[in-house]
């Protein structure tokens, strides 16, 4: 791997701060939420939440948190993922694989766009 200068360090600091602060700051954010525990970590939920960071990073959009938090326990259906819209809109997805991910982004949040 190649030593990066100093730099090089500043300008990738600048450029990560000022895209957390547009996620952090802007209104009309979207959140996606991603259940988990240790069962749905084995149940391939890693691998949900992991399409969903390269869907953010390969589309360009700052506006998008994406959270994992401990399992809802009311909710028994794995992988749960809820998407929250910038027009307060909620959707819901149960059992959910990394190959619908895809089409999950493409159909709900490029919509709230």
């Amino acid at each position: 791997m190649a030593k990066l200068t100093l730099d090089e360090i500043k300008k990738i600091r600048t450029k990560k701060r000022k895209e957390i602060f547009a996620r952090l700051f802007k209104k009309d954010r979207i959140k996606i939420i991603v259940h988990m525990d240790e069962t749905e970590i084995l149940s391939g939920e890693r691998k949900v939440l992991t399409a969903f960071k390269k869907q953010i990073e390969t589309s360009g959009i700052n506006n998008v948190i994406l959270k994992q938090i401990a399992e809802n326990k009311k909710h028994k259906i794995k992988p749960l993922v809820e998407i929250y819209g910038s027009n307060n809109e909620v959707y819901k997805y149960v059992d959910v694989t990394q190959e619908q991910v895809k089409g999950i982004f493409e159909d709900c949040i490029l919509k709230f766009l």
